[in-house]
């Protein structure tokens, strides 16, 4: 792979990592808010409710959606593969393994 294919794919996994931080985090407030709202229905309703109810209430806590924890994931993994690969495509190429043409005698 030469430097500028290395340069546009390190761009490429940077600009996904980027675009799966954006997912995990509207996936996160969605379910907070999805959590609120049947709070908001729950407490809206009578106060005489039942034991089964009472406990059905105490699952409504917001977590960190499995959606959001794959984002997560694999938008390390691609941010950190494209930072390698960017620094990778600047770096220059030392001439020490070149071997001397043959036109030159020592």
């Amino acid at each position: 792979m030469d430097k500028y294919q290395m340069k546009i794919w390190g761009f490429v996994c940077l600009f996904l990592c980027a675009f799966l931080i954006f997912v995990a985090v509207e996936r996160y407030y969605t379910l907070n808010h999805d959590v609120r709202a049947a709070r908001d229905t729950f407490d809206s309703m009578p106060a005489n409710l039942g034991p089964m109810e009472q406990k059905m209430l105490g699952y409504f806590e917001p977590k960190m959606p499995v959606a959001s924890k794959y984002a997560i994931f694999f938008a390390v993994a691609s941010g950190a593969m494209g930072i390698v690969l960017v620094n990778k495509s600047n770096k220059k190429e030392t001439i020490t393994n070149l071997e001397q043409p043959a036109c030159i005698e020592d």
